[in-house]
């Protein structure tokens, strides 16, 4: 979670305390794609371990994914992937 909310930070410019997680869920992903499958891509058929964390940095919602061995990404295509299983 540090890592997500240091980057969240950085990204949108502001201290680490300015930030306000609304979601931060240990979730299984239908896929490797975490939910959030870039175009084009193709991704793991496999159920996946991870977290699904939604953070508001400055006035914009900030939609991460991470597996359960740490890896993490900004998601920029939601809802495509489906939900998680759980």
């Amino acid at each position: 979670m540090d890592s997500i909310l240091a980057d969240a930070a950085d990204r949108a410019g502001v201290p680490t305390g300015d930030l306000v997680p609304v979601r931060a869920d240990e979730v299984v992903w239908n896929d490797g794609s975490l939910g959030c499958p870039k175009p084009g891509e193709s991704y793991t058929q496999a159920l996946v371990n991870g977290y699904w964390v939604i953070v508001i940095a400055g006035d914009r919602p900030l939609d991460y994914r991470a597996s359960g061995s740490g890896f993490f990404f900004l998601c920029l295509f939601p809802g495509s992937g489906g939900n998680p299983t759980g």
